[in-house]
């Protein structure tokens, strides 16, 4: 146990980039305060992967893997932080929401590079016209537990003005879910 002092972003700075994983609750919908800074910070300052857990999960976690996949590096990343878990899960499925037509890798290759790793999984598309609410639906159909995920691929201001997965799944989602920022 290490006890620090100082605002959320400079404690996490100095010791999130030394940190396997980083696990915190999800805030509350309606809280500004503490926690929100600390989850932004954990995921904004360490550069590791961050493990959020909705208040009261009772489920497993990692058995049933969702990946959002939307072809970025953060993405991409996020995978692989998680190989050790998608390793472990009894069913990983790769999601992709609307068209493959970005820069990157398509959902065909990351699925060919966890076969790679011994990791099976299948792909499912949806339309990509309500992403957010498409993972989280594929996610209570296929009864997962976790999803992986980048974190503000598309840049974290942007998303506070126009609103964004990422900040979809931190503040208002009830999905424990894995995320990654470079």
């Amino acid at each position: 146990w290490k006890e620090m002092v100082g605002t959320p972003a400079r404690v996490l700075a100095i010791v999130g980039p030394l940190s396997d994983l980083i696990i915190t609750a999800r805030p509350d919908k309606k809280d500004s305060g503490p926690g929100r800074a600390f989850l932004l910070a954990a995921l904004l300052q360490s550069g590791q992967p961050v493990l959020v857990i909705p208040r009261n999960w009772k489920g497993s976690l990692g058995k049933k893997i969702i990946i959002a996949w939307n072809q970025s590096t953060e993405a991409a990343n996020a995978v692989s932080a998680s190989r050790a878990l998608l390793r472990l899960a009894e069913e990983v499925t790769i999601v992709s929401s609307g068209k493959e037509n970005l820069p990157g890798p398509k959902a065909t290759y990351l699925a060919d590079y966890l076969a790679l790793l011994g990791i099976h999984s299948s792909r499912l598309a949806t339309p990509g016209e309500h992403v957010s609410k498409e993972l989280e639906s594929v996610f209570k159909d296929k009864k997962a537990d976790l999803l992986v995920m980048g974190a503000y691929s598309h840049g974290r201001t942007r998303e506070l003005i126009f609103g964004g997965i990422t900040e979809h799944m931190l503040f208002h989602s009830r999905v424990p879910v894995l995320l990654l920022h470079h």
